[in-house]
């Protein structure tokens, strides 16, 4: 359930910034030849700051993934030492 809502907001995240973006080239693309040069220095700045983020929210994603991966292996290895410990007793 947590994961879907995290799915959901980052695709709708995503739709944000897509449409800031789109602001940015329609700007681009009306401005007068003098101003041309700022506007595509806004948008690469816009595509930096995002892919940041991007990598941001992928970075704790990942750790909170391989938190899950070492808890689940920890609680097998528990469980696979409780097994040994009880086979012994037999």
């Amino acid at each position: 359930m947590m994961r879907m809502m995290r799915m959901m907001r980052m695709l709708s995240n995503w739709q944000e910034q897509d449409a800031e973006l789109d602001k940015l080239v329609a700007t681009m693309n009306s401005a007068p030849s003098d101003k041309k040069l700022d506007a595509i220095a806004a948008i690469v700045a816009q595509l930096v700051e995002q892919r940041k983020a991007m990598h941001e929210e992928m970075e704790k994603m990942v750790g909170r993934e391989m938190m899950k991966m070492g808890r689940m292996m920890m609680q097998g290895d528990q469980d696979n030492q409780e097994d040994n410990d009880n086979s012994e007793h037999h």
